[in-house]
């Protein structure tokens, strides 16, 4: 069991999801600290750097052949979740910029 997940067990989160949890706040972290030496503007960097986490637990979900499952967060989970935050990063850089 990981640290983090040892930390959200009395949310009456199950170990599995703890871990998922945990690898998707430190994904988003590891990408703001690249986000902040990339040359592009920092949203516009950091949605680009979690959706290539995205594609990376994409395909570590399809190698491990995972499924969606009910009671606990999977891979799949953490796939969406990363999209989801990367499209939110390039929608605020093209809210910011007037890009829309």
């Amino acid at each position: 069991m990981s640290t983090f997940a040892a930390l959200v067990m009395p949310l009456n989160i199950n170990a599995r999801s703890g871990d998922v949890i945990g690898r998707f706040s430190l994904k988003v972290g590891v990408s703001g600290i690249l986000a902040a030496f990339d040359p592009y503007p920092f949203c516009l960097a950091m949605g680009k750097w979690i959706s290539l986490y995205a594609f990376v637990t994409l395909c570590f979900a399809l190698l491990r052949r995972e499924t969606f499952e009910r009671d606990t967060f999977t891979r799949w989970d953490e796939t969406l979740w990363l999209l989801a935050t990367g499209l939110i990063f390039t929608g605020i850089h093209k809210g910011l910029t007037g890009a829309l």
